[in-house]
C-alpha cells in the first residue's frame, strides 16, 4: 500500500497537490519506498511520475504485478499474463492452490497442471483448467476433484474482467503475440521474463541443486546485502531497527530465504528436472520476524534462467554488474562418501553433527544422501570448508583397538553363558560414555556396538566413534582390568593392533592403560618406571585416588610429574593406612627392593602430608596425601583450571576431580592433549584470593600452556609479553562452569 501511497502523492503533486494522511508515512520508509519506485521505473532520478509509473497507478493492482504486465506486453503474452495477474490478485489464498509439503500425496489430484518451471505456471496451467471446466459447465466438480476452493477462482475472474477493462482503456493490445512469443522460446519462457522485469531484486540461486530445504542466497549486489533483511521487513509491511556500528563493521551475512510450505518446489518432478536453472524469482512478500538474523520464508517461486533475467532486466543486471553478481554467488558441490558407521553418527540426534557444521559455515548447506554427505557451499570458499569437512570427518571415523588374549584365558569365562559376562562389560563401558556431558558418550552408544569378541582368534576389538575416542586409553585399561580380575595376576591381555590417532596413541604411550590395569608393570628401572609403579600401589593396594598434575603430565602427555598428588577419605583412609600399606608392598616387592625404593620421611605441605620416596640413583619423589574436608576452600569450583581437573581410582577409572566443573572429561583430555586450558577461578579485581588465582595462572603460562578463557586487563598488564601471547581466548563457551550464572 505505501507504494500506491507514494505514486498518488507524487501524480497529485503534478496538480501542485499534495496526499492528506491521517498517520504520515514515516519519513526513511518514504524514501525508501521512491528508491524502489525508481528502480521499477515508477519514477524519474528527480523523483518525478513516468508515464509508466502513470500506468502502474491506473492499473490500481499492486506495483510489481503491474510492473509485470507492462512487460507483458512487450513481450507479447498480456492476454496470458492478465490471467495470472489476476489470480494472483485475486486471493491472499492463491498460494494455498498449490501443493503442500505436509500433503504431498494429494498433489496426483492435480498432476496434470504441474510445471517444471515452478509456481507461476503451474498458477497459469491451473487457472486455464479452471476457465476450461467452465466452459463445459463442470467448474464445481472440477474444484471438488482438485480440492480447490472455488472461491479463489470466482474471484479471480472478477479481477480478470477488471484488468481487462482497464488494460484495454489503456490501449494495451490484449492478445498474445505469436511471433514474439515464438521468438521467446514459447509462453513459459515469456511470462518468466516478465516476471524477471518485475522481481528483478528478487532472484536467488539454489544453494543445493535438486534440495529446496537447503533454501536460497539472494542474488544482490554488494550495496544491498546488508540491507537485504531490513528490504524483507518493508515488504512485510514493518520498520527495522538500524544496524550498531559493530554490525555495519562486521562481514554481512548470506542473504538466505527459505520456501514457504505451499510451493511446488518441494515436488522432485520440479526440483530435480533436468531443465531446472540454479535460480528462482519470488513474487510474494516475504514473512520476516525483523531480526537480522532471520530466514525469512517466500511464497511464489519459480526457476527462471541467466538469459531470462537479463532480457527481463537488462537496465538493471548492466547496473549491478549481474554476471559478476552471479559468478561471485556460484556454489560449489562437495561429495564425500561415508561408512555405514560414520553415517548413523552423523544423522542420529537429529542431525546434530550437521547442524554443528553448518553453524561453523552458515554460509554452506549440508545433508546426507543415503551414504554420501553433501556440502554445498559458495565456490569462492570451497577449499577451505572441504578441509574442515574432512578434518570433521575424521573426528567421527571409528577408531579400534585389539587386545590379544593369552592362549590359557578360557574364552568362555570371558564371553559368559548367553554372552552374559561381555554384555555386563559392555553396558559398564556405556555407562561411563553416557555419563559424559555435551553427548559425547550418549551419541556413540546410541551409533554401534563398542565390543566384539572373536573366539578363534582370542581377540577383543574396542570401536570407539566421534569425541568418544579420546576415551580410549580410559576403556582398553577398564577392559584390561576386568578380564585380569577375573583370570589372574599373570593373564594381562597385550594391544596387538590400533586403528586411528587415539588407538595409535595407545601403543606409543599406554601409561594410562597401564595404571588402569590391576597387574603391576614389571620394570623398576628408571625414576618414570618407579612412578608409575608408585602410583599403582596407591591405587590397586592403597585403594586410593591420585589426581593432578601427575595424570595431567606423565600419564596423559607422556612428561616427567615433580610428585603424586593423592586424595584420602578418612576414616576408610587415613595418611597413616596410606603409609603403612605402601611401605608393606615396597618392603615384599623384588624390583623395589632391588632398587631400594623406600619411605625416607614424613612432614606436612601446606594442607598435604608429603611421603619422600627416595631410590638408588634417582632424586626424591614426594607424593603428596590431601584430605579434601580439611582443606580451606577459597574459591570456587574447586580446582584451577580443566587441565588439572583429573582423577583415577580403581572403582570409576578416569574421571574428573570435580565433576561440575566445565565441560566434558573428553573435552579436558583433548585439552591436555593440545597442551592448553581453560581457567576457572576467578581473576576480577575483588574476586576471593584472586592473588592465589594469578599466580596458577602464571605457573601454567610460564610452563608454555595456552589459556583458552578470558583474562582481565588489570591482570594482562601483570603478565610478561610471552605469558600475553599465550591467552587466546575461545569463542566457544569454554571456561563456564556448571551451576554458576
Amino acid at each position: 500500500m505505501i507504494y500506491k501511497a507514494v505514486l498518488l502523492d507524487k501524480d497529485l503533486q503534478r496538480q501542485n497537490e499534495r496526499l492528506e494522511m491521517i498517520d504520515p508515512i514515516n519519513t526513511s520508509l518514504f524514501e525508501r519506498a521512491e528508491a524502489r519506485l525508481h528502480e521499477l521505473g515508477a519514477l524519474d532520478e528527480n523523483g518525478i511520475l513516468t508515464p509508466e509509473g502513470g500506468v502502474l497507478l491506473s492499473l490500481g493492482v499492486d506495483v510489481r504485478l503491474g510492473r509485470f504486465l507492462i512487460a507483458c506486453s512487450r513481450f507479447g503474452c498480456l492476454a496470458t499474463g492478465a490471467k495470472l495477474a489476476a489470480l494472483i490478485t485475486a486471493s491472499n489464498g492463491a498460494e494455498r492452490l498449490l501443493p503442500d509439503r505436509k500433503r504431498l500425496h494429494l498433489v496426483t489430484k492435480f498432476d496434470e497442471y504441474i510445471d517444471p518451471s515452478g509456481d507461476h505456471l503451474t498458477l497459469l496451467n491451473i487457472i486455464n483448467g479452471y476457465y476450461g471446466a467452465v466452459e463445459q459447465q463442470k467448474a464445481m466438480k472440477w474444484c471438488r476433484g482438485c480440492g480447490f476452493d472455488e472461491e479463489v477462482f470466482t474471484s479471480a475472474e472478477i479481477s480478470y474482467e477488471y484488468l481487462l477493462k482497464v488494460l484495454d482503456r489503456l490501449q494495451f493490445d490484449l492478445v498474445d503475440d505469436a511471433d514474439t512469443v515464438e521468438q521467446n522460446n514459447g509462453i513459459g519462457s515469456s511470462i518468466r521474463r516478465a516476471l524477471c522485469s518485475a522481481y528483478f531484486d528478487q532472484i536467488a540461486a539454489t544453494r543445493t541443486p535438486g534440495i529446496p530445504t537447503a533454501g536460497f542466497t539472494r542474488i544482490l549486489d554488494s550495496a544491498k546485502r546488508n540491507g537485504a533483511l531490513d528490504m524483507m521487513t518493508d515488504f512485510a509491511g514493518r520498520t527495522q531497527p538500524a544496524a550498531s556500528s559493530s554490525d555495519k563493521d562486521s562481514d554481512p551475512p548470506e542473504p538466505i530465504v527459505k520456501a514457504g510450505s505451499y510451493t511446488t518446489l518441494w515436488l522432485d518432478q520440479v526440483s530435480q528436472s533436468k531443465n531446472v536453472g540454479r535460480l528462482v524469482i519470488f513474487g510474494s512478500q516475504m514473512l520476516t520476524d525483523g531480526s537480522q538474523r532471520a530466514e525469512p520464508t517466500v511464497q511464489l517461486i519459480s526457476y527462471v534462467t541467466e538469459e531470462e533475467v537479463a532480457a527481463g532486466a537488462p537496465e538493471w543486471c548492466r547496473l549491478v554488474d549481474f554476471k559478476d553478481l552471479l559468478q561471485s554467488s556460484a556454489q560449489e558441490i562437495i561429495r564425500l562418501e561415508l561408512s555405514d558407521g560414520v553415517r548413523r553418527y552423523v544423522v542420529m540426534d537429529r542431525g546434530a553433527w550437521l547442524k554443528q557444521l553448518r553453524r561453523k559455515f552458515p554460509a554452506a548447506t549440508a545433508t546426507v544422501n543415503r551414504n554420501t554427505l553433501v556440502v554445498t557451499c559458495p565456490r569462492r570458499m570451497s577449499a577451505r570448508v572441504d578441509f574442515e569437512v574432512r578434518k570433521l570427518l575424521r573426528v567421527v571415523e571409528p577408531e579400534k583397538v585389539t587386545l590379544q588374549l593369552p592362549d590359557h584365558v578360557e574364552m568362555g569365562k570371558i564371553i559368559g553363558k548367553g554372552g552374559q559376562n561381555i554384555k555386563a562389560l559392555e553396558e559398564n563401558i556405556q555407562e561411563l560414555l553416557s555419563s559424559e556431558q555435551g553427548g559425547v558418550g550418549r551419541r556413540h552408544v546410541e551409533s554401534m556396538r563398542i565390543l566384539d569378541v572373536n573366539s578363534s582368534s582370542r581377540e577383543i576389538t574396542i570401536t570407539l566413534v566421534g569425541e568418544a575416542k579420546v576415551l580410549m586409553p580410559v576403556i582398553v585399561g577398564r577392559i584390561q582390568s576386568s578380564i585380569v580380575q577375573t583370570h589372574g595376576d599373570n593373564m594381562l591381555p597385550l594391544v596387538t593392533r590400533a586403528l586411528g590417532d587415539h588407538g595409535q596413541e595407545m601403543q606409543h604411550h599406554p601409561r594410562l592403560a597401564q595404571i588402569l590395569n590391576c597387574v603391576a608393570p614389571p620394570s623398576w628401572q628408571s625414576r618414570d618406571d618407579i612412578m608409575l609403579q608408585l602410583a599403582h600401589a596407591l591405587v590397586w593396594k592403597c585403594d586410593v585416588s591420585i589426581y593432578g598434575g601427575f595424570l595431567r603430565d606423565w600419564v596423559v602427555r607422556g612428561e616427567p610429574a615433580n610428585d603424586i598428588d593423592v586424595q584420602i577419605l578418612p576414616p576408610q583412609t587415613t595418611t597413616a593406612s596410606v603409609q603403612q600399606q605402601l611401605q608393606q608392598h615396597l618392603a615384599q616387592t623384588p624390583g623395589a627392593l632391588q632398587r631400594q625404593v623406600q619411605i625416607t620421611s614424613g612432614r606436612q605441605k601446606g594442607s598435604a602430608f608429603a611421603l619422600a620416596i627416595c631410590a638408588d640413583g634417582i632424586s626424591s619423589i614426594d607424593i603428596d596425601l590431601v584430605d579434601p574436608s580439611a582443606v580451606l576452600q577459597q574459591t570456587h569450583p574447586g580446582v584451577d583450571c580443566d587441565a588439572g581437573n583429573l582423577l583415577l581410582n580403581r572403582q570409576q577409572s578416569l574421571r574428573k576431580k570435580i565433576p561440575t566443573a566445565g565441560d566434558s572429561l573428553a573435552a579436558a583430555l583433548e585439552n591436555v592433549g593440545k597442551k592448553q586450558f581453560v581457567f576457572y577461578y576467578p581473576l576480577h579485581s575483588g574476586a576471593p584470593a584472586q592473588s592465589m588465582a594469578i599466580k596458577r595462572l602464571r605457573k601454567y603460562l610460564k610452563r608454555g600452556w595456552t589459556c583458552l578463557s578470558d583474562v582481565p586487563s588489570e591482570v594482562m598488564q601483570q603478565l610478561t609479553d610471552a605469558e600475553r601471547q599465550l591467552i587466546t581466548p575461545s569463542n566457544q563457551g569454554y571456561g563456564r562452569i556448571s551451576g554458576l550464572p
